[in-house]
Parts: structure tokens; sequence; C-alpha cells
């Protein structure tokens, strides 16, 4: 009778969990939990206390539809926002919950406590009569001081509305939704500045094909290790920034602005779209392992990559922007860390640090390059693992910038493995197009 009571009692919770898990989607044949992008899927302890909640994949939601999953089991919490739709809005707080109606853009409030949705309850708002919903966006709540309070109980976020994405920013400059694991998104257009900033717990976010642009730092100092853009993305100054997970974006980059891509630290891959005409200054500063750039397009007009370009981005040996007219370039490493440009692999002894059928480990559009800007070095290839016979194949490609010892511009190797040996004349041949060459 003990060993049939134990197995009752073990059985209860797992039996109540998988009832309150997660709706999935229907497929031929019966139901397949849904993964989320990352791999990441709900936790099974996301449950309502009052009965199996809906946190169904955002592909099910109807046009003009927002579920957010909140956290109430810390006791009394408030949460509140406001929605743009012509007509209006109606609010369901809870499962529960009688619906409520609200006018255009009028903030909707609530304060749960532990008489309604004590653990964990699923807000969903959709549009009042024919107006469509086109924002959302948290606001201040009235009833603490300490605006961030709501922050803790944001956990998932599903959309479904024409417009920008869902603001985050409370409309009191805060920007850590610190809770948020997921977000899925339809028919969004464009990422906020500062939507998704702080978010250091999200690990997925689905974006749809309708969005083409990025904001600054939308998607900044989070956990997520895997992005997927349904469309080819337009980022802004550090657009996705600082997220020491991230490890590959899936789809393609348009015209990174400033230090879009700064600071991802695990960050292996990235593709340009071929169409982008104009890359901002620094924009993959201390991406350590990045591997892969993909860009097969043509620059407009000379510009300015910036004294960081790819610095410290020691795991690309070779690097191909034959479309790429600069001002400035750089791709030095550290002392204590060379970047591994021109260093390749190893095979029989032979170095293959170079591009396919050519003589050098990088590739810029040499010829409609100014490297005018004021700063030097205007090149810097400094604490690479560059040879003496690579140094001097990229001298030669150098365009004439001066006079015979003008030091108009300045390339430095400084610290490069081949360095020490680079010969006088290789030096001369630079000096003789108007180049300080340092070494």
């Amino acid at each position: 009778m003990k060993r049939y009571l134990l197995i009752i009692l073990f059985a209860i919770p797992f039996i109540g969990f998988g009832q309150l898990y997660y709706t999935a989607p229907t497929v031929s044949g019966g139901t397949t939990p849904y993964v989320y992008d990352g791999g990441w899927s709900p936790p099974a302890i996301w449950a309502d206390s009052l009965g199996a909640i809906d946190i169904t994949d955002g592909r099910a939601l109807a046009a003009s539809t927002i579920k957010i999953l909140v956290d109430t089991r810390a006791g009394t919490r408030s949460f509140a926002f406001s929605v743009t739709a012509a007509n209006g809005y109606t609010v369901r707080w809870g499962k529960k919950e009688t619906a409520v109606n609200y006018a255009n853009n009028a903030t909707a409030e609530r304060t749960y406590d532990t008489t309604k949705c004590q653990r964990y309850c699923v807000i969903t708002i959709t549009k009042t009569g024919s107006g469509a919903i086109t924002a959302f966006s948290l606001q201040k709540t009235i009833n603490f001081v300490q605006n961030q309070t709501q922050y803790p109980i944001i956990l998932w976020i599903a959309v479904n509305y024409s417009g920008g994405s869902p603001d985050m920013s409370d409309g009191g400059g805060f920007t850590w939704p610190y809770s948020l694991q997921a977000i899925w998104m339809a028919n969004i257009t464009y990422i906020g500045g500062n939507y998704l900033n702080n978010a250091i717990c999200l690990k997925s976010i689905t974006f749809p094909s309708t969005c083409t642009s990025i904001g600054s730092q939308s998607i900044s100092s989070t956990t997520i290790e895997y992005l997927t853009l349904g469309a080819s993305c337009t980022l802004t100054s550090n657009g996705i920034y600082n997220n020491k997970c991230l490890k590959k974006i899936n789809g393609m980059i348009k015209n990174p602005a400033s230090s879009s891509l700064a600071n991802n630290n695990e960050l292996y891959s990235v593709v340009i779209d071929p169409t982008s005409t104009s890359f901002g200054s620094n924009i993959w500063a201390l991406d350590f392992n990045l591997k892969n750039i993909t860009y097969t397009g043509i620059e407009t007009s000379p510009e300015d990559h910036g004294s960081q370009s790819l610095y410290q981005c020691e795991m690309i040996d070779t690097l191909n922007f034959k479309g790429i007219k600069t001002q400035r370039f750089s791709m030095q490493g550290i002392s204590s860390a060379l970047n591994h440009l021109g260093g390749g692999s190893f095979s029989t002894g032979i170095r293959t640090g170079n591009l396919k059928n050519d003589s050098v480990p990088i590739r810029l559009d040499y010829a409609n390059s100014t490297f005018a800007n004021a700063t030097p070095p205007q090149y810097d290839l400094s604490y690479t693992k560059l040879d003496t016979n690579q140094m001097r194949s990229l001298i030669r490609l150098l365009p004439t910038v001066g006079s015979a010892g003008s030091n108009t511009r300045t390339i430095k190797f400084t610290g490069a493995s081949g360095a020490a040996t680079l010969s006088a004349y290789a030096i001369a041949f630079g000096t003789a197009k108007g180049w300080q060459v340092l070494h």
C-alpha cells in the first residue's frame, strides 16, 4: 500500500505540470512542442494556479493581438501600459478576468495580489472594434514610486500588429526588462532604440520578414545566443551590442552603423547584405571569436571605418573586403594576443593565411581608397600574424597619397610576426608613395 501511495504522490505534480505547460501548435498527426529560436522553450513551471495557461507559439495570434506572461508569485505587483488603436483596445488581465475596454493611448494598469493569478498570468490585449493596434508601450505605474518594480514580472511577450516593436522603456527612460525570456513578433516593421536593452535573461527573439530596421541599443546587454532576422535589417549605431553570449546572426545586416555589432564576444559569423553601400566605424570591435564576414557588395565612397574597425577580432585570418573604400581601417590585436590575420592554418609547415588565389590576407578597394583620415595610423595592422612577404605585398597595394618621403599617411605593422625582418627595400617602396611605414 505504501508503495502505491508514493507512486501516486510523486505522479500528481508531473501530471499537473504536463497540463499546465503550454499549448503547442497542431500539426498533422497530433501536436508537437514548439521550440523557439536558439532552442529555447517555455519552462514547465510557467503555470496559472487557476488552470492551464496559453502561451501558444505567436504564429497562432490573430492580427492586432498582444499576449504577455507575467509572474505574480512575489505578492503585490503593478503593471501598466498603453496601446495605440484608433477605436481603443480591450484587456483581459487573466483567464478568469472580465474584459475591460480602454480608450486609444490611455494607460491601463492592474495591481496583482494573492487573490488573483497567484502564480503566473497571461494578459491578453486586442483591438476594440475595427481600429487596428499599431503600438504598445510600457508605462509608469501609479501605485509604486519605483517604476521598475514591474520588470521582474514580465516573462514572455507575443505580438501581432503592424508598427514598431513593443516599447519596454516604461515611458520614463527605464530600459531594464531583465526577466523577459522570449519575445515573438509578427508584422512588426522596426525595432526601436533601447526597446530590449538590458534584457539579461532574454533567450529568444523572433523577427518577422516585415522588420527592416533595428534601432540604437535595441538588442543590448542580453544573454541571447542566436538571432534570426526575417529580412535584411538596417542596423543603427550600437544596434546589436554587448551581447556576451550571441554566437550567430541568421539573416543579413544592411548598412551597419558605428559599433553596431561591437562587443559581441562570442559572435562568429555575419553576412552583410550585398546591396549595402555604407559602413560605420568600429563595427566589430572586441568580437573576439568572429571568424567569417561575408560582403560581396560595393561601398559608394570612402568612409572612416574607425581606429578599432576589427580590434581584437583575433580569429579572422583572411578578409575579403574588395568592395570597401576606406579613409581609415584597422585590424590590430594586442601584444599579448596577436590577431590571426595572415596566420591562417598550417599544413605540412606551409602558411596558408592568404586569400584564395591571392598573395595577401586582406583585400580592400585600395585603388579607390583615400586613407584621408587626419588621425594616424590610417591603416593599422599592428600585432597581427602577418609575415614579411605579406607585409611587402600589402605595401605594394597601397595607393600613392603624396610625394616621396612626405609621410602623408601611416601604415602600422608594429608587433606583427614579420615586422622585425621587414626589409628596407619594402619600406622604401611605401615611402616613395607618401606613406610612413611603422614596424
